[in-house]
This record gives C-alpha cells, sequence and structure tokens, in this order.
C-alpha cells in the first residue's frame, strides 16, 4: 500500500513548471521544469510564451524514484515577440 501512495504522489507531482529567470545574454526568459517528455517542455513552453521561443539550454537525465527510474527533462527558452 505504501508503494502504490508513493507511487501516486510521483504520478501527481509529475507536472512542468515555468519561472522567469535571467539569460546569460542579459535579457528574460523562463526555465521550464519537471516534465516527464521532450514533447510535455515543449508544449509548456509554447503555453509560457503563448507561441514561438528559442530553447537557450536543453538537459533530460534519468532519475532514481524509489526503485525505478524516471525520466525528466528541463529547458531553459526565451520567448520571441
Amino acid at each position: 500500500m505504501k508503494y502504490i501512495l508513493l507511487l501516486s504522489s510521483l504520478v501527481l507531482a509529475a507536472c512542468a513548471t515555468s519561472s522567469p529567470i535571467p539569460l546569460p545574454n542579459g535579457g528574460m526568459g523562463y526555465n521550464i521544469e519537471g516534465c516527464d517528455s521532450r514533447a510535455e517542455c515543449y508544449k509548456k513552453a509554447t503555453e509560457t510564451c503563448g507561441g514561438a521561443y528559442n530553447i537557450v539550454n536543453e538537459t533530460g537525465e534519468n532519475i532514481l524514484a524509489g526503485t525505478v527510474m524516471v525520466p525528466q527533462y528541463s529547458m531553459m527558452i526565451e520567448c520571441r515577440n
């Protein structure tokens, strides 16, 4: 039962978030985190910018959640005007 609750909480917690950040070029951008797929990051970036954006940096890794490896992606974006 504990494992079911843990897995349920992980599934619910796996949602993409975006937060404003200063970019290396001095402009403002967004950090998209908590994506379980690249497609989810792209979707969140489109929602955040209201359309077009440039990818400044993109990462992906597998993290250990209990005994399961879970993919985790993030990206830094700059919205196009």
